[in-house]
């Protein structure tokens, strides 16, 4: 409505809203937001002198006759692994020890030749698998 002035008054409501009170603010100043922390990668490291005892070891795994080659880090995987192959087959393809080594550090591959980790392989060994 317009009073004689030509100022507009509205009427009250009968029961006032509740506000909001503000909230204090932090002696610390403003929060900074929360960044997101990938996990850390695990740092390379050398094998321990049980887990190098397993290079040389011979086991039979899904009846194929296995050797173990080396143990070392893996990247790719981020954890130490064993590295072993089929005896049988590298022995048929004349593929060396040496040559598998070399094809581990030039990332190449050779089908007689897998790795996994060192807790599954001493299973294998033990014939718990």
């Amino acid at each position: 409505m317009l009073n004689e002035n030509g100022a507009f008054n509205a009427p009250r409501a009968s029961k006032a809203k509740p506000r909001a009170k503000p909230r204090a603010k932090s002696a610390r100043g403003p929060a900074a937001p929360t960044a997101f922390k990938a996990p850390k990668a695990p740092k390379p490291r050398m094998p321990s002198a049980s887990e190098r005892a397993l290079e040389g070891v011979e086991f039979e795994e899904d009846g194929v006759e296995w050797t173990v080659l080396s143990v070392r880090w893996c990247a790719d995987s981020g954890a130490l692994v064993v590295w072993y192959y089929d005896t049988l087959e590298a022995e048929k393809c004349e593929i060396s020890e040496e040559a598998m080594l070399d094809a581990i550090e030039s990332d190449t591959a050779f089908d007689c030749l897998e790795y996994f980790s060192v807790s599954e392989i001493k299973s294998w060994v033990s014939g718990r698998a």
